[in-house]
């Protein structure tokens, strides 16, 4: 048996799952420095 690796499709998942996690990542933090700050503190 001889492995062969589907290098394009690889590639694309890899490609596909950087995008995902960068933009699941800056998403909240974005959201989170909107925030007013003080005002997140007294809120609590």
């Amino acid at each position: 048996y001889t492995t062969t690796l589907p290098v394009p499709r690889l590639t694309l998942l890899l490609a596909l799952s950087l995008t995902i996690g960068i933009l699941a990542a800056l998403w909240p933090a974005r959201r989170a420095s909107r925030l007013n700050m003080l005002g997140a503190i007294n809120s609590q």
